[in-house]
């Protein structure tokens, strides 16, 4: 599952550095696939990896799992199982691919958060199953608790890329840009803004985005460009779904 371990690397050096009391988080999922004429939801997580700040080299420790997972996912029908409505079967392994949560989380407030929760579900009489799903919990907690640093623009679409693109590098230059089967994320980089942070949000999210997400829909009415300030995305050098993904240079887009 990995094509470019380079492109991994590149990825991992392009994240924040982490703080005192702060993790990254990887999962390997089952992306959504159609089997014969089942269709089989198989977004799930089915391993978690949290990469913690006391790590003593984190980055190295950070491509480690990646390349854990990379193997996971390449034997995946020797591991897994996906369980449908009428069928059981083996998780192929071009249904497998990698995921980051691109910001630091903050493991004091999500393990307390985590606390409150459970106590909650306790006095609450909670079946002992939800109670005792806790890996799931707490990777849930700590995806909630992250800092927000590196927001995301999402299409699917070349030409909208260019147009936000060209929109976007007024306030500043990308980050990054991911390139997958069909689709680009744009990574800002909020420091990146500087003093243009207020104009950004106030002119480019709540005014173009917002705009933009409404006047380009697919037939189904969803918009073809998106923003999220804390999103999870595929790794770079990894095969995602049988396809690959790589960061590619953005000024070419334009």
């Amino acid at each position: 599952m990995i094509h470019d371990i380079r492109q991994v690397i590149s990825f991992v050096e392009a994240l924040p550095p982490l703080e005192t009391g702060y993790c990254y988080l990887l999962a390997l999922v089952q992306i959504d696939r159609v089997r014969g004429d089942h269709y089989v939801d198989l977004s799930l997580a089915t391993e978690r990896e949290v990469i913690p700040w006391y790590q003593p080299v984190w980055r190295e420790a950070y491509i480690r799992r990646v390349r854990k997972l990379a193997i996971l996912g390449e034997n995946a029908e020797k591991i897994y199982r996906v369980i449908g409505s009428t069928l059981v079967f083996s998780a192929p392994s071009t249904s497998m691919g990698i995921i980051a949560s691109i910001n630091p989380s903050n493991m004091v407030k999500a393990l307390a958060r985590l606390i409150y929760d459970s106590m909650d579900m306790v006095f609450a009489g909670a079946e002992p199953e939800p109670l005792a799903r806790v890996e799931e919990r707490w990777f849930s907690s700590l995806h909630r608790y992250s800092r927000k640093l590196l927001h995301t623009i999402g299409t699917g679409s070349i030409d909208l890329l260019s147009e936000v693109l060209r929109e976007l590098i007024k306030y500043t230059k990308p980050h990054i840009v991911i390139k997958g089967a069909g689709w680009y994320r744009i990574i800002v980089h909020i420091k990146s803004l500087g003093g243009k942070k207020e104009q950004y949000f106030k002119e480019f999210v709540s005014g173009w985005m917002e705009n933009a997400s409404k006047e380009y829909v697919d037939r189904k009415g969803r918009p073809l460009v998106w923003y999220a300030d804390n999103g999870l995305e595929p790794v770079p050098g990894t095969v995602y779904g049988g396809s690959e993904v790589k960061i590619v240079e953005w000024e070419a887009l334009l």
